[in-house]
């Protein structure tokens, strides 16, 4: 049905949002109940957490490693296209999404980081306000 390219898109947008940040550190992310970090973490900080979004995703979709060219023991399988695995999905960005906002000061980022945290904040809205409707496609379209 129409899951296929949004999971694509997802996945996509992902790949974006993490490539907006300036770096990737081998820091660990902090739980969502501690302070926001220090301003000179925050860039490996948020990298980090935008990768592991990434790696997350792609470990639940073969089809999006495909797509992307990565080649490895899922190649050619299916992803869990159920359900649950949206279930899955959504959960994964809502608390990603949440783990982002409570451990990082807006106005402590870099431009690039900004933008990207405004767009993943976006993302995360937009699938919540549409999470509700998440049954009502047509069952054929024009594609």
């Amino acid at each position: 049905m129409s899951r296929i390219p949004y999971l694509t898109g997802c996945a996509f947008s992902a790949i974006m949002l993490a490539g907006c940040s300036t770096g990737y550190g081998a820091t660990s992310v902090q739980s969502a109940a501690e302070a926001p970090v220090a301003p000179s973490e925050t860039v490996a900080e948020i990298g980090t957490l935008f990768a592991d979004y990434d790696e997350a995703v792609l470990a639940a979709s073969p089809l999006s490693k495909a797509y992307r060219g990565i080649r490895d023991e899922d190649y050619a399988r299916w992803g869990d296209y159920s359900d649950e695995g949206d279930r899955l999905q959504y959960e994964l960005l809502q608390n990603t999404a949440a783990r982002m906002r409570a451990q990082f000061d807006l106005s402590a980022l870099s431009p690039d980081d900004a933008l990207s945290y405004r767009l993943f904040d976006a993302l995360a809205e937009r699938r919540k306000s549409l999470w509700p409707f998440r049954n009502h496609g047509y069952i054929f379209n024009q594609m």
